[in-house]
């Protein structure tokens, strides 16, 4: 399948497409498709789910311009949750940025949205019975009450994280070990 995925909506062939995660579904598969523009070097994602034939179910631009690192299928609930960190394939360490987790149900509108501060990676995402954990290594973490975690100073280790969100992506706990 060929996607020409643009940038700018006004011109075609703006931009180099890159796959990112994949989920499957017993209808087809979803991925996202993040796009970079040659020469300005900013980026979009877009959200492509394909039947079996490899036609379009769903395809849609997504606001969420960081660079995506997973994507789930809850049968459960019908929607995909997709988790995105960072501009950059290799995550960093040194400042702060946001873990966006959203979910996309299956007409493709984005029901939910939740974003947590960490510096540090998120290394997986998996689903639950009632929700859905985030998982990684943290150098410095708010926990629910907004209390800053850090690890000890002057140390270059890092400490994992588990951070529980509820079907709906509203924060239930979290954990930093």
């Amino acid at each position: 399948k060929d996607f020409q995925l643009p940038v700018d909506s006004a011109v075609v062939g703006d931009a180099n497409a890159h796959p990112g995660p994949i989920a499957l579904t017993k209808e087809g598969c979803a991925i996202v498709i993040r796009s970079v523009h040659t020469t300005r070097g900013d980026a979009v994602n877009h959200f492509v789910y394909l039947n079996e034939k490899g036609e379009d179910k769903i395809r849609i631009r997504l606001k969420e311009k960081a660079f995506p690192r997973f994507l789930l299928y809850s049968e459960k609930s019908s929607q995909f949750v997709l988790s995105f960190k960072g501009a950059e394939a290799r995550q960093q360490f040194v400042t702060a940025e946001n873990i966006t987790t959203l979910a996309v149900n299956a007409l493709g509108q984005q029901i939910w949205s939740q974003s947590i501060p960490v510096t540090g990676t998120v290394t997986d995402v998996i689903s639950l019975a009632d929700g859905y954990l985030i998982a990684g290594n943290f150098i410095s973490i708010k926990d629910l009450t907004g209390k800053e975690v850090r690890v000890k100073p002057g140390t270059a280790e890092c400490n994992p994280y588990l951070v529980k969100l509820g079907e709906r992506g509203e924060v239930v706990h979290v954990t930093p070990v």
